[in-house]
């Protein structure tokens, strides 16, 4: 189900509290990027490293936890014939 359309987007209170910091160290990962936050740093934390995240005009209305993967890619072993 989506978000409805009367609400505003979600950003943290702590975000909104830290505006006038550049480089920013968070655990929200369901913050949206916002028309403010253009130009700044993000570290995004995803529970076992943090990620540092340049905001540009093309990553609004995103949430910051789509660059901070949780999951590793998987890896497939490559048997070699004997």
């Amino acid at each position: 189900m989506s978000r409805s359309y009367w609400k505003p987007t979600f950003v943290s209170t702590y975000i909104q509290q830290k505006l006038d910091q550049n480089e920013l160290f968070t655990h929200s990962r369901a913050t949206k990027i916002t028309e403010k936050r253009i130009g700044y740093t993000y570290t995004i934390y995803n529970g076992i490293r943090w990620y540092k995240l340049l905001i540009t005009a093309e990553r609004l209305n995103s949430s910051l936890g789509q660059y901070a993967p949780t999951c590793k890619r998987a890896m497939y072993k490559i048997k070699s014939k004997k």
